[in-house]
């Protein structure tokens, strides 16, 4: 959609509904709902959000509009209410549903409804959930949006995540305080280090399992856990086969532990990867439910993987990490602190401070992607070696896991 249509779509809307503009009023709000449609990564960053919320109404009931990709993320998050799960909406340009689904939507509209929220926040911000935001009779309704649809809102906060400096969580918290008007000394009391930080709630089931299957693989505890995600959203943002292969091998050779995880998809490039040293090597990858896997990262003692769950997930169990980038800017969702690495080749083309992605259309019309072809597994040694000596061979120094 270009800039002119969005300019005419939204001085158009803001016309129609100019009576939907008015001010929050913090005393009359008891129920909110959260539109978060986007993929689990970003649903992992709207979590600080969730935490300052709750604090700031600690009596309200707060449910999240969320896909089935990403529910697993917000399972068991004592600051929410209700999960609704709805899949029948296209939010993202790739792994999402394309048809109208107009009959499905409808019924959506309906139950939201019935409902009778006080506030709604919209985090997603395409056309569709504009929509929801007007026609879902709340009191009150704030949010972003990218299609000019801030005409919906009664209070539209114009934040361009992708095109502003600083990390995706911190742009989502500040939609809070912009669309709620709070001020300075307020906001610095709700937004502590501790409410800055992503969190996943993993169950003692989940926690026990992730244990059971680590156990199975007779992995020596007094040897460092290596646990690692090849995949990542899409394929410009991955490190190639042949880099984690040479990787494992490096691996093997110092006497490591590895483990691979990811989902019942990616078994294919794990087992292919693995293969390329030796077929025996297949029982070292794990297809597990999400939040078993995030079990087995915080049971982990350094966790490698690209800009894609598994290291937001990382950041959220305190695990240290090494992020491997390439068409996307560390600064807007590698985790924070020092346990955490980057590596990164920033190129002519690579994405400027103030862009989520690089010129390439995110590595998407890149015919090289030298950016993260380049990195080298003696580098990713190097990172590994570092975090190891800080904080696993130093038992003083080791991280108190969640």
């Amino acid at each position: 959609m270009t800039k002119f249509i969005k300019k005419i779509i939204s001085q158009t809307g803001d016309l129609i509904f100019f009576f939907k503009k008015k001010e929050i009023n913090k005393n009359n709000i008891r129920k909110i709902l959260i539109i978060s449609l986007y993929f689990r990564g970003d649903v992992l960053f709207n979590t600080p959000s969730i935490k300052i919320l709750k604090k700031l109404f600690p009596d309200s009931a707060i449910d999240v509009l969320v896909k089935s990709r990403s529910k697993d993320i917000l399972k068991g998050n004592p600051d929410i209410n209700e999960l609704i799960v709805f899949d029948n909406i296209k939010t993202a340009d790739y792994n999402d549903s394309t048809g109208l689904m107009i009959n499905e939507k409808l019924s959506l509209i309906k139950r939201i409804r019935k409902e009778k929220y006080d506030l709604c926040i919209d985090f997603t911000g395409k056309y569709s959930t504009g929509l929801i935001a007007l026609l879902g009779g709340f009191k009150y309704s704030m949010g972003l949006n990218y299609n000019g649809f801030g005409f919906c809102y009664s209070k539209f906060v114009n934040i361009d995540t992708q095109n502003t400096i600083g990390h995706l969580s911190e742009k989502y918290s500040n939609i809070i305080k912009e669309g709620l008007s709070i001020n300075v000394s307020e906001w610095i009391s709700l937004n502590t280090n501790s409410n800055k930080k992503c969190e996943i709630f993993i169950s003692k089931s989940e926690t026990e399992k992730a244990n059971h299957y680590i156990k199975s693989l007779n992995i020596p505890e007094d040897k460092p856990l290596i646990c690692i995600q090849i995949t990542a959203g899409w394929k410009a943002k991955e490190w190639s086969e042949k880099k984690y292969s040479e990787l494992l091998t490096k691996l093997l050779s110092r006497d490591y532990s590895f483990v691979l995880i990811g989902s019942e998809e990616d078994k294919s490039i794990n087992f292919r990867v693995l293969d390329s040293i030796s077929p025996d090597l297949r029982k070292f990858y794990l297809s597990l439910p999400l939040k078993i896997n995030a079990a087995v990262i915080r049971d982990s003692d350094v966790f490698i993987g690209s800009d894609s769950i598994g290291l937001h997930l990382a950041g959220a169990v305190n695990t240290p990490s090494i992020g491997i980038f390439g068409p996307t800017n560390p600064a807007f969702s590698n985790p924070a602190g020092e346990i955490h690495t980057i590596i990164y080749n920033k190129l002519y083309c690579s994405a400027s401070d103030s862009s989520q992605y690089c010129t390439r259309n995110a590595g998407k019309t890149c015919a090289t992607i030298d950016c993260i072809k380049n990195i080298t597994p003696d580098q990713v040694m190097k990172s590994i070696d570092i975090l190891l000596n800080k904080y696993f061979y130093k038992k003083e120094l080791k991280l108190e896991k969640n």
